[in-house]
């Protein structure tokens, strides 16, 4: 028999406080791709100091959207290492999210 190497194993701490996920739909031109708005986002000035992680969930043309647009639902992880957060201060972080998307791509928030 040959023995096998054997497999790494890692360990990451459990968050000591809550994250939430917060969805956001947004309306976009239709030539914006994920990694436009990813790195908006995320990039090298992060869109708000609570802001963990952002992600895709769906993208959507249809009869509701605007000729020239798509509706992208973008899932943002807000949380903090130092307490836990309020609903409304996970609300002003979904904001300052949605306020850069605005002022950087010139994206709308979905209202239908």
């Amino acid at each position: 028999l040959k023995p096998l190497k054997s497999r790494t194993n890692s360990f990451t701490h459990l968050a000591q406080y809550p994250v939430t996920d917060y969805d956001i739909s947004m309306l976009f031109d239709s030539n914006v791709t994920w990694t436009d708005i990813h790195d908006a986002i995320m990039g090298k000035k992060k869109a708000g100091a609570l802001l963990q992680d952002a992600s895709f969930v769906d993208e959507y043309h249809g009869k509701q959207i605007p000729a020239g647009k798509k509706s992208v639902t973008i899932r943002l992880t807000i949380g903090s290492e130092e307490k836990t957060l309020t609903s409304q201060e996970i609300e002003n972080a979904a904001n300052q999210v949605m306020k850069k998307l605005r002022k950087t791509i010139g994206a709308e928030l979905r209202t239908q």
